[in-house]
């Protein structure tokens, strides 16, 4: 019998879609792209507008016949390969090829999309049809057309110059010069010791660790005050006069309350991921490189069978959009009012702006398609991979829509002073200490999702009452070694102005500053984004690239440039600065 034919990439996608569909339905795949420049020369026309010669990827050839020998008895063919550039790319591929076919060629082609595998959205999709988005295809022919004018034009280049099989790229040159000139600046990095002096106090039993930040000593006769700033005390000797000074019969010093500053600070939710953020945080998170996360978000999109049903657990996961849609937005907001307290709902939803350079907002950002489908009730569906992402994805949408966190910033200052009459007359030496403390006055969306520290705080609801906890605040300065508890926000009891405590010890410790750390595939992701090379969804195969040309290797998770892909970037950047 005749049957309407609908095409999507993947064959996992199609098996999906095709229990939605019944009997009037052949849902088959293209398997990815059908068509390709070949590699070599003449390719692209630069003579002629740069024309493109298309042909048939060979080992692609049987999928093309496929779709010809179902095009043909076909009342109608839908095109419902992904809702992005390469997506739209592909689907017109495929209407090229069945309108030079004669058995196909008066079939009617309609494009279709869609951002989840669900049912409702798959039947919602076919009932609202469109053309092909040209503005989109030739996006894509553009930056094909620049990818191979750049790789067909260099690669052979560094083939004579260098070596057999190496390769230049639009995307893979910047990212392999980054990584070359961040272990440049590892090399060169000329390393400075500084010393840290620190106060060990307590109040009843609770320990309190303070950072000397000012120090009053006499010089010539006159009182000289000196604020210590992270690198002040640069030589041993200087850290060892002062805890000498401030520690003279310390068992009887005491440290006084001098000042306490406190300040009310709001913390917004945090929006659900896009792509970049989706691998900055697997990578952060799980551990999960770029390629490993994108696969596994690939089959949480293309269908999971969860006992009663297979449905695509999260939306699109190549997006640049923080948005949610209306529906979602009032699902997650449904979901929270039933299973948390009232006050973590706030009135309105919250909306957010994307900050990611030339974002394509078409489409939502990633979010479980059903929110009710929580991640401890598809585990047992689910690989423990699968598992962890979309526990990662869920708790992201969810934490989007709730009330910010308030938390106070405490600062106390602890005056420690030497023997008044120690000195000419003059009231002494003295230090002032800082320790610096947060309190978490109303958790907020820190209650399920907590990105500083990395933890995901209650997973599901408890209906619990709130309770003033205190966490710990990172202030290490990225170009130090500086891990001294006071220089961290730490947990800090009640203390009154002028309250004395006693001085336990007044020490140093010894540090060095360090070079930024070599890139990892997070921080080098986030760099290409920010310096708006690439596209997210591209990079996993960028760095596929470098490792299998290898340009890098991987230490500790890290990219280090072999001798190789130094050569090969110092080669470009001195010969192709144009």
């Amino acid at each position: 019998m005749p049957q309407q034919l609908l095409i999507v990439e993947s064959p996992a996608k199609a098996k999906t879609i095709n229990k939605y569909l019944g009997d009037t339905f052949k849902v088959i795949a293209s398997f990815g792209h059908i068509r390709s420049l070949p590699t070599k020369s003449g390719s692209i026309d630069t003579a002629h507008n740069f024309a493109p010669n298309y042909q048939i990827i060979a080992k692609n050839k049987k999928h093309v016949d496929e779709i010809l020998a179902s095009g043909k008895d076909a009342t109608q063919i839908y095109l419902a390969t992904d809702p992005d550039r390469e997506g739209e790319a592909i689907a017109w591929h495929i209407a090229e090829i069945l309108k030079q076919n004669k058995k196909t060629a008066k079939i009617p082609i309609t494009r279709v999309t869609f951002h989840e595998i669900t049912k409702l959205a798959i039947l919602d999709a076919i009932n609202h049809p469109r053309d092909l988005d040209m503005n989109m295809v030739e996006a894509q022919e553009a930056r094909m057309t620049l990818d191979y004018l750049m790789g067909f034009n260099i690669s052979p280049l560094l083939w004579r110059k260098i070596r057999p099989g190496l390769s230049a790229g639009r995307v893979q040159s910047p990212a392999l010069r980054l990584i070359c000139e961040r272990e440049i600046e590892i090399k060169n990095f000329i390393p400075e010791d500084y010393f840290c002096v620190k106060l060990l106090t307590k109040k009843n039993t609770t320990p309190i660790t303070a950072r000397l930040v000012e120090y009053t000593s006499v010089k010539d006769g006159a009182l000289h005050i000196q604020k210590i700033e992270t690198k002040t005390i640069n030589q041993k000797i200087m850290a060892q006069e002062i805890c000498d000074i401030l520690s003279k019969n310390d068992k009887n010093k005491i440290a006084i309350v001098h000042n306490i500053t406190k300040k009310e600070k709001k913390k917004n939710a945090l929006p659900p991921f896009i792509t970049s953020s989706l691998q900055i945080e697997a990578s952060r998170r799980l551990g999960s490189n770029a390629d490993k996360t994108m696969r596994v978000a690939q089959s949480l999109y293309e269908g999971i069978d969860i006992g009663h049903e297979t449905i695509g657990l999260i939306s699109y996961m190549r997006t640049d959009s923080v948005n949610l849609s209306e529906q979602a937005l009032s699902d997650i907001r449904e979901y929270i009012q039933q299973n948390y307290a009232p006050e973590f709902l706030p009135q309105a939803a919250n909306k957010f702006v994307s900050k990611v350079k030339n974002a394509q907002e078409a489409h939502e950002a990633i979010r479980p398609t059903n929110i009710k489908l929580t991640p401890e009730s598809l585990k047992k569906h689910l690989t423990p991979d699968q598992y962890k992402l979309y526990e990662l994805i869920w708790l992201r949408a969810l934490a989007s829509q709730f009330a910010p966190a308030i938390l106070d910033t405490t600062a106390i200052d602890f005056k420690v002073a030497t023997d008044n009459n120690e000195y000419s007359g003059y009231s002494g030496y003295s230090g002032i200490f800082r320790a610096n403390g947060i309190v978490i006055k109303f958790p907020g969306f820190l209650k399920v999702y907590n990105e500083e520290k990395g933890e995901q705080g209650e997973r599901y609801g408890q209906n619990s009452s709130i309770s003033a906890t205190t966490a710990n605040q990172n202030s290490n300065n990225n170009s130090t070694n500086d891990n001294d508890d006071a220089n961290n926000a730490t947990i800090l009891p009640p203390l009154t102005l002028n309250e004395e405590l006693p001085v336990n010890q007044i020490d140093f410790t010894e540090h060095q500053t360090e070079p930024k750390p070599r890139y990892s595939e997070a921080s080098l992701l986030k760099t290409l984004e920010d310096l708006g090379i690439g596209r997210p969804s591209t990079y996993a195969g960028i760095f596929s690239t470098l490792k299998k040309r290898e340009y890098v290797i991987m230490d500790k998770k890290r990219f280090i440039p072999t001798d190789i892909g130094s050569i090969v970037s110092q080669f470009l950047a001195n010969h192709l600065t144009q």
